[in-house]
């Protein structure tokens, strides 16, 4: 069983959640990524760490963004 399918049995755990974050960020599916650490942080408004990572992935979507405009 692969963690996504793990969050998916636990939906109401927002470790999960922000796990699979930490996964998605680290491969570079920055999307997925935001979602679960927003889907973690709905569960959870005090975890310090999947707002942390949110605000690494929102930085990294703006570097890319403005990466793809220099070459224009």
């Amino acid at each position: 069983m692969d963690l996504r399918s793990a969050v998916l049995l636990s939906e109401d755990h927002p470790e999960s959640h922000f796990n699979l974050a930490l996964i998605d960020e680290r491969r570079g599916v920055l999307a997925d990524a935001a979602h679960e650490a927003l889907e973690s942080l709905r569960l959870n408004p005090e975890q310090e760490g999947a707002r942390n990572l949110l605000a690494v992935i929102y930085a990294r979507q703006n570097m890319i963004a403005r990466s793809l405009n220099l070459d224009r």
